[in-house]
């Protein structure tokens, strides 16, 4: 591998004409990224970096790697994209995909472009193009800012769209007359969706959405393009909550109904914020972003709207606090960690301790995990809120055994996409040295935001880890991505069932003799088997009978600050 070198203007012409001639591009190759993609998952580019705003990179690198910089919600489908295209059999077959990259200010670019199956030297590659979409810029790690959004004219004039600029002329007006129901509607993975129903281009989505929102409302409504796959519409305030609710349950209906292959349609077709009853006490730029937050909040949960009212404003400006914040938290060590005791089950003494990564915020007070790891994911932050988290266990770790002579290990999360790290096992085996201790000292516990199985480079990592001496555990199995198909051809010692899946198995049948079929299958292929949420005396002794090899839980113990942690012995 090599450092891609810019290239003066002559040459870089005369490279692409050769990858054009050679590969059977694209016609229009000037000023785009070209590349090539292998069956054995290496990504190579031909182009002059000095066009386009990525970062230096390789030229030729594994795809695993050049993954890492782009947006996180981006890469798995980024990666069915590329690797599935290879068990296609028709050479020139053309689909077009789109992503987010980091730049070099923190913030993620979007880029378009086409990917082509060619048959050459006797082997199927992939042969590509993408490029920059100038003006879709979005200011990670906060919520897209309304100011960043096209403001030239629009090309859909005859489906009722209109660009963003006229959105704040109108709402201005209509504030000082009337009320309004203001609507910030976000479709979700547009592009895979427009892939997946056959259509060409997304005004063929809008014309298909307009006609579904003219048949449910029964009123003329313009449509506000803020960028591709966001739009603004203003409705009268003739309905209250209730009814609205209804109305835009049947919008998704129908619109569903409408699409070509509605059957292929698995989740909600867009997110919904909406900002209720609004008059002239604000600017429009302050609904309109309000809204748009309501929107990003919504499509975190489950619920179809989110209104931008009461305790529903209160969480979305959490979440938006924490969407802001989370990079500024990591840099300046705002986060802590806690320790929360894992006994062993027949002796009942300590074994080792888990951490739980916390984030203290003077505005919105304590700030669970499940609040930020994903935004982290998201965001591209996994890896040093990681590095820091492991960092705290070393220190633990090394304090606690100073003060006590039993051997104790603790036991660390670690995302998958952590795992699309290469430098991961380096880091943590580096930090294991600067404080004294063994790989064999910790648990990497693998936490499954991502199914395992979509992602081979993150099963390399594990095996590399378990060969420097890392115990491994499959956390919260039961939870829905895990498989015991696989569970044991992975390099796994150990499996900790969900607590909610452990729960439910005191009072299901089924779910009990699963359990206790698992503990056995463990206990023959030698994997410790640790139960979370063990909050009573009842689930204790029902756990220490089905042969858990260790439990977890209020019962025991609730999670320790550092100190606390340290001097605790059992």
């Amino acid at each position: 591998m090599h450092n891609v070198s810019f290239l003066p203007s002559g040459q870089f012409n005369a490279a692409t004409s050769l990858a054009t001639e050679e590969l059977h591009l694209f016609d229009h190759v000037l000023n785009q990224i070209l590349f090539s993609f292998d069956q054995q998952h290496n990504i190579e580019f031909f182009c002059d970096f000095t066009q386009c705003q990525l970062v230096t990179m390789e030229s030729k690198l594994p795809l695993s790697q050049w993954l890492l910089h782009l947006h996180s919600d981006d890469r798995e489908n980024i990666y069915h994209l590329l690797t599935t295209f290879h068990t296609r059999t028709l050479s020139h077959e053309t689909t077009r995909f789109c992503f987010r990259w980091q730049n070099a200010q923190g913030g993620h670019t979007w880029y378009h472009g086409k990917v082509k199956s060619r048959y050459y030297q006797q082997q199927l590659w992939l042969v590509g193009s993408f490029e920059p979409i100038q003006s879709a810029m979005l200011p990670s790690p906060s919520l897209p800012s309304l100011k960043h959004v096209q403001n030239t004219d629009t090309p859909y004039a005859e489906l009722n769209l209109y660009p963003y600029s006229q959105v704040t002329i109108d709402l201005n007006q209509a504030l000082n007359s009337h009320e309004l129901h203001v609507i910030h509607l976000h479709f979700n993975q547009l592009d895979e969706h427009i892939r997946a129903q056959e259509l060409t281009r997304s005004d063929e989505y809008y014309a298909l959405f307009s006609k579904a929102l003219s048949t449910v409302f029964k009123l003329e409504l313009k449509l506000y393009l803020l960028r591709e796959g966001d739009i603004v519409i203003l409705l009268p305030d003739l309905v209250n909550q209730s009814v609205l609710d209804t109305l835009l349950e049947r919008l998704h209906f129908e619109f569903k109904h409408a699409l070509p292959d509605k059957d292929r349609v698995q989740k909600n077709l867009f997110s919904v914020g909406v900002y209720p009853h609004c008059q002239g006490t604000h600017s429009p730029e302050h609904v309109l972003q309000k809204a748009a937050n309501a929107c990003y909040y919504n499509s975190q949960v489950t619920s179809l709207v989110t209104y931008y009212q009461d305790k529903s404003a209160a969480l979305v400006e959490r979440y938006c606090y924490v969407k802001h914040s989370l990079k500024q938290a990591i840099a300046h060590k705002d986060l802590y960690v806690k320790f929360q005791p894992i006994f062993c089950s027949q002796s009942e003494s300590v074994c080792s301790f888990e951490t739980l990564v916390r984030w203290r915020s003077d505005q919105h007070g304590e700030i669970y995990p499940d609040e930020f790891i994903g935004e982290a994911e998201r965001q591209g932050l996994i890896s040093p809120l990681g590095e820091f988290v492991f960092q705290q266990a070393c220190r633990f770790l090394q304090s606690y055994r100073q003060r006590h002579s039993k051997v104790t290990r603790v036991n660390v999360n670690v995302s998958v996409l952590q795992l699309l790290n290469s430098q991961l096992p380096t880091q943590f085996y580096q930090l294991c040295q600067q404080h004294h201790l063994t790989p064999s000292d910790f648990v990497l516990e693998i936490t499954e935001s991502v199914s395992l199985d979509h992602y081979p480079a993150a099963i390399e990592q594990l095996g590399y880890l378990a060969t420097l001496g890392f115990q491994l555990s499959l956390d919260d199995f039961g939870a829905g991505l895990s498989s015991i198909n696989s569970f044991f051809d992975l390099p796994f010692h150990q499996l900790k069932v969900d607590k909610e899946f452990a729960e439910k198995a005191l009072n299901n049948s089924m779910s009990s003799s699963y359990l206790h079929s698992l503990i056995n299958l463990c206990h023959q292929h030698q994997v410790q088997v640790v139960v979370e949420g063990i909050e009573n005396a009842k689930m204790k002794l029902f756990y220490q009978k089905l042969g858990a090899n260790y439990l977890q839980g209020y019962w025991f113990s609730k999670p320790l600050s550092m100190a606390s942690a340290s001097g605790y012995d059992l």
